[in-house]
């Protein structure tokens, strides 16, 4: 046995008292050291018991205040009474309330325009006729044609035109003349206020009748003259005038004139729609693309704005392709033109205010004079 470590033998061995190694003493046990030991002890579990008792309770009244009745409508805050009775509003939240349509689309739209009831009878796209009267606007919105008279003639200085007409018809008779080198195309007559379209209709009355001043005159308030959107042409040449339709040297303006946003608005074979007998010189400014849809349907102004167009709203606009002429119907809102292409479609008038989605950017709108708008993405 190794006497330096008495332990080689791996047997716990007792301190035993030598001069080197003293006598561990024993730590004495005492009935008052037991009785101190249990009470501390007993003070741990009664704090950890009684936390456990908190936070039991305070978990029963979480679950009971979210607990709901099971058949109760929920509330704009969520909670309802023991009863099932809301406890702050008799009416669904807005937040809970079916999303309509028109919500949808204000949400999905680039912006929206609000737009009033006198809106509907502004625009390019109005419609006069013997239902629907012009509202004459409060300011002028008219300019003379005779400064941008470059390849036309005017009957008088003051013949006149809204800015977006004469614009293109400037653009059309110039291109009329590079084309042919015709520039007597003669402005006969453009607007017309309302006296002046009462004087000619009782002259009409008075020379040939009255059934014949209804087949080819307006009546006072309900003439396209009022709207300086509409020109009655002729060919004016040598001192004697030329109908524009068979004049041999205006055939390039009979096959281009939609191209520029104009129609001929009484085709002889729309008369028992537009109720006006065939007028070839009276023309009508309607704008891009319409014009060019107009002469693809085969739809008079009629046709277009009260049959057609109220049909296609956002999710059906008319998809016109300018470089193909094709005609499609799509969602304006999710559909990708091209540059090629125009969206049109169609918004409802709601009275007071409208708001009408925008689809796209540029973008014209239009009142009808009906009940509505029409707005063109071009």
């Amino acid at each position: 046995m190794d006497d330096k470590n008495p332990n080689v033998s791996g047997v716990p061995l007792k301190y035993t008292a030598n001069a080197t190694s003293p006598k561990k003493p024993q730590r004495r046990v005492t009935k008052m050291s037991r009785r101190r030991y249990r009470k501390d002890y007993g003070a741990v579990i009664a704090l950890v018991l009684l936390f456990a008792v908190v936070i039991t309770f305070s978990v029963i009244l979480i679950i009971r205040n979210e607990k709901k009745a099971p058949d109760a409508p929920e509330t704009e805050t969520g909670i309802v009474t023991e009863s099932g009775a809301e406890s702050e509003s008799e009416t669904e939240s807005e937040s809970d309330a079916p999303e309509t349509k028109d919500e949808s689309i204000r949400r999905e739209a680039a912006e929206y325009v609000d737009l009033t009831e006198a809106d509907v009878h502004d625009g390019d796209l109005i419609l006069v006729n013997h239902n629907y009267a012009y509202v004459f606007p409060t300011e002028d919105v008219l300019l003379q044609m005779k400064p941008r008279a470059e390849h036309f003639l005017v009957s008088t200085l003051d013949t006149s035109l809204r800015s977006a007409a004469l614009d293109a018809f400037v653009s059309l008779t110039n291109d009329l003349y590079d084309a042919t080198g015709v520039g007597e195309v003669l402005v006969v007559s453009s607007f017309r206020g309302e006296e002046k379209q009462r004087e000619i209709y009782q002259d009409r009355v008075d020379r040939y009748g009255p059934e014949y001043a209804a087949a080819y005159v307006a009546n006072p308030g309900y003439s396209e003259h009022h709207t300086g959107l509409a020109m009655d042409l002729t060919v004016y040449t040598d001192g004697a005038s030329y109908d524009i339709e068979t004049y041999g040297r205006t055939e390039w303006f009979m096959q281009n004139y939609d191209r520029y946003g104009y129609v001929l608005r009484y085709p002889e074979d729309k008369a028992d729609i537009t109720l006006i007998n065939y007028e070839g010189w009276h023309y009508r400014y309607v704008g891009l693309p319409h014009s060019l849809i107009m002469d693809s349907l085969d739809f008079c102004l009629e046709e277009y704005i009260e049959d057609f167009l109220p049909n296609h709203t956002i999710d059906s606009a008319v998809c016109y392709n300018g470089a193909t002429g094709e005609i499609k119907y799509v969602d304006a809102l999710s559909y990708e033109k091209s540059a090629d292409e125009s969206l049109v479609y169609y918004v409802k008038s709601e009275g007071g205010k409208t708001s009408v989605p925008i689809a796209a950017t540029p973008y014209e709108i239009s009142g009808d004079n009906v009940a509505g708008f029409v707005v063109t993405i071009k």
